[in-house]
């Protein structure tokens, strides 16, 4: 094949050795708490320059000893809450439909119950915090607490990670260390599967790490348990694709973890933690556990409890952009250019051309970066029709969303007559009521892709316009047991549409592993509801039947707090100019309910999103995607070589797909999939008809869509697993 996946070749992620051979040792401890001790390692044994290991009970230790300070933990909550409430699906989640396949999670009740108890530290406050937003399993609801930082991970040892594989794709998988799973087709070697974690069943303790993940769908989570180059090749980051079960921002729960084998044999795998040499250069880190707490939990200008300035401290501290300016060195790796190693294109044999695309995240690139995105694009497709090639595979693993005009000008690229549908609402608060009446005042140009102005909007079908201020914030009707706006457009496609940004036509079958989120979930939902493209999703939990094709978050827009906050100071300095944009009634609730800057909270907010908007399927507006079920056409299991070789997958898809070589059992039909929906064809939120490019109909599709390329006459999407951003 040719251009074979440069990232095997950049980074050996699963069949990496072991961190480090030595693991430094505590030292003495002489006095102080868990915080000197991990002090006295660090001065003893850093090297300038070099990250260093350290046992990962001894980081626990010390972040347990961090203290507990429940009035600044009090006031953190309430102002929290208040961004908290920005996010679309919190009725929702305390009462999903039955189509959500995780559990429902009361989020405004948990912070309730995190607000009335008292913890031992505050990273048991974290850790609670963490744990509650997690349990959403929406990955646009994320905060970065004080003493929960993604510089400081911690490892079960690389050595020995696990990996989920079937022996041909089709049988169920069993669990394997990467080594042994290398030699479970050999004929002279027998290795034996993983049957225990620390003596539970191996699926079940592997389930309830997965239950933390940030993806809706449980097939997702637990994919994204174990190695993937598409990870990296999403997030950028070595550590991350390792997989979750040997990588963790939060500690694992123990310092060994002891894997049991069905032949009888353990194996006991040491936890670990890199101490990166950026926030550990000088050897300034803190001396204690409240020197710490300082450090890293209170804001630098914030002043003690009784008025007095904070004290002198040392240096040391996690640097704000220490984890920006790693990722954004890694991400141009193993390629650079104008495509940002975003838009790959392979040829997998005389037929078949491959789309891979790990990412549709621009941030960070030059404004252009949109427009290049679309012209690489088109240029991959151009070149696969002139090379004769009929079929295409886009590979969306991994792949966690981004800018969300980059979504709909690819679907225009293989689809230039499919209308590229999006809806959307927002939860209705006091203080999303008090800012879309103060925006109210804005012009049409100046409300324009912003998702606060009624006069910048339009109607799902991009040509009716909102008509007024109680037109754009609806009825008042109860959506999920919640008051949501009326239905309304991602934005205005000819006002936003532009040669550096576009949508085509305004100014393929896809592979995954379910990872698929956010703008990569409207995406695929446009390729396969309106386009009729054939899916296959690889992994999921070792049982057979469906897979979902879009296991990661299927909101509309993730927003940032600090561009809800830019949102509440123009508000703020509307009102100011003109106080009777408001009621005196809406503007005390105004004043009630609206964020305060997160830097001037009592602690550490390092930053945070919410789900501002959901996003609907045409035809059923009342259920928000990110709670309804779509399946694949077909499901795939991984075997160890679609892990260590990742173009095996799309020969593994097109065999199955294009080759009759057949789906895991009970996995072709299931809702959501092209074949139900043509046995279904009044349901609404079913998969569209679309064109397979063979002289037979496939699965019930009509052979009656154009694509902008006719030569390319088939595509499938292949769907693994994909990171939130």
């Amino acid at each position: 094949m040719r251009n074979l996946i440069a990232l095997v070749s950049a980074l050996q992620v699963a069949g990496a050795a072991s961190i480090s051979p030595e693991i430094e040792p505590r030292a003495q401890q002489q006095s102080g708490d868990a915080c000197t001790t991990l002090s006295q390692v660090i001065q003893s044994h850093a090297v300038k320059g070099k990250d260093l290991l350290v046992e990962g009970q001894l980081v626990h230790d010390c972040l347990t000893a961090l203290p507990f300070k429940s009035q600044l933990t009090g006031q953190f909550l309430t102002e929290l809450r208040k961004y908290v409430q920005f996010q679309s699906t919190l009725e929702a989640l305390k009462a999903p439909p039955k189509s959500y396949l995780s559990p429902a999670i009361d989020i405004l009740g948990g912070l309730d119950t995190i607000a009335k108890t008292t913890y031992q530290s505050q990273y048991d406050f974290d850790m609670a915090l963490t744990s509650l937003f997690n349990s959403a399993n929406d990955g646009h609801l994320d905060f970065q607490l004080c003493s929960i930082r993604p510089t400081l991970l911690f490892f079960r040892d690389p050595s020995y990670q696990m990996v989920s594989v079937s022996v041909d794709g089709l049988a169920a998988p069993a669990l394997y260390l990467w080594n042994d799973a290398s030699l479970i087709t050999s004929k002279t070697v027998k290795v034996s599967p993983v049957t225990t974690i620390n003596g539970k069943k191996a699926t079940d303790y592997l389930n309830d790490v997965a239950s933390r993940i940030t993806s809706q769908d449980p097939d997702a989570r637990w994919n994204q348990l174990f190695p993937s180059y598409a990870a990296l090749a999403s997030s950028g980051s070595p550590a991350y694709a390792y997989g979750k079960f040997t990588t963790s921002v939060v500690w694992p729960g123990t310092n060994s973890t002891v894997v049991g084998f069905a032949n009888g044999t353990t194996l006991a795998i040491d936890t670990v933690t890199i101490m990166p040499a950026a926030i550990i250069s000088g050897g300034n880190f803190p001396q204690n556990a409240e020197d710490l707490f300082e450090n890293i939990c209170v804001p630098s200008s914030a002043t003690t409890a009784n008025n007095q300035k904070k004290r002198s401290l040392p240096s040391w501290k996690f640097p704000d952009n220490y984890d920006d300016e790693t990722q954004e060195k890694q991400t141009q790796l193993p390629t650079s250019g104008p495509h940002y190693n975003q838009m790959n294109g392979y040829y997998l044999d005389a037929q078949t051309a491959v789309m891979f695309i790990p990412s549709f995240n621009g941030e960070g690139q030059p404004d252009d970066q949109d427009g290049k995105f679309a012209d690489v694009a088109t240029k991959l497709v151009s070149d696969a029709v002139k090379s004769g090639r009929k079929r295409i595979i886009i590979d969306v693993s991994g792949n966690g969303g981004g800018n969300i005009n980059r979504g709909f000008d690819l679907f225009r690229l293989f689809f230039p007559n499919g209308f590229p549908y999006s809806a959307t609402k927002f939860r209705r608060t006091d203080a999303t009521n008090a800012i879309d009446t103060i925006f109210a005042s804005l012009t049409q140009q100046e409300a324009s892709n912003d998702p606060w102005g009624w006069k910048g909007q339009v109607r799902p079908d991009q040509k009716t316009r909102v008509s007024s201020l109680d037109d754009f914030l609806g009825s008042g009707a109860l959506e999920l047991g919640v008051p949501v706006s009326s239905l309304f457009a991602n934005f205005d496609f000819a006002a936003f549409s532009s040669k550096d940004s576009p949508v085509r036509g305004f100014g393929a079958v896809p592979l995954s592993d379910g990872m698929c989120a956010s703008t990569c979930t409207t995406f695929v939902n446009l390729m396969t509801n309106v386009g009729g493209v054939r899916t296959v999703a690889f992994g999921g939990r070792p049982s057979t039947g469906p897979m979902q094709i879009m296991g990661g978050v299927r909101g509309s827009q993730s927003y940032e707090i600090d561009d809800i906050y830019a949102k509440v100071s123009q508000a703020d300095a509307m009102l100011h100019q003109k106080p009777s944009l408001l009621s005196s009634d809406m503007t005390a609730k105004w004043q009630a309910s609206r964020p305060i800057n997160s830097s001037a909270f009592p602690l550490v907010l390092g930053s945070g999103s919410v789900n501002f908007r959901n996003a609907y399927q045409q035809g059923d507006d009342s259920t928000p995607l990110q709670f309804a079920y779509q399946a694949a056409d077909c499901r795939l299991f991984y075997t160890f070589d679609n892990y260590a070789k990742p173009a095996t997958q799309w020969q593994a898809a097109a065999d199955a797909v294009w080759g009759g070589k057949g789906c895991v059992q009970g996995s072709t039909g299931a809702q959501g999939s092209r074949a139900y929906a043509a046995a279904h064809p009044n349901q609404s939120g079913g998969s569209g008809s679309g064109s397979d490019g063979d002289s037979k109909k496939k699965n019930g599709a009509n052979n009656n869509r154009e694509y902008a390329y006719g030569g390319l006459g088939a595509a499938m999407l292949i769907l693994a697993i994909t990171w939130s951003l």
